[in-house]
């Protein structure tokens, strides 16, 4: 995952992890932050996908919807918000620490 690396460095002061259930479904990032907790996927694909945020749809149907921010770090050059999540280009990773 070298793209997510220079967020996790920056953000090193605050507990974080990868996420998986029994049955497969994953998050690569998991972060606790102030009362909620971020859910990050990283994808080295330059154009965006919706099937990217399954994961993350079916964290926060776990995490419950009040305790939980999604975003998907990508190799595109274009950030924005899909669905309630916000998508940064890999140069904008850093800005992950929301």
């Amino acid at each position: 995952m070298p793209i997510c690396e220079p967020t996790l460095s920056a953000t090193c002061a605050r507990w974080s992890t990868f996420w998986r259930d029994a049955v497969g479904h994953e998050v690569d990032i998991v972060r606790r932050h102030g009362g909620s907790l971020d859910a990050w996927e990283c994808k080295s694909g330059g154009t965006y996908v919706a099937e990217w945020a399954k994961g993350l749809d079916y964290w926060r149907g776990h995490a419950g919807a009040g305790q939980t921010r999604r975003g998907i770090i990508y190799g595109g050059d274009t950030s924005f918000v899909r669905s309630g999540i916000r998508v940064l280009a890999w140069r904008e990773a850093g800005k992950a620490a929301i």
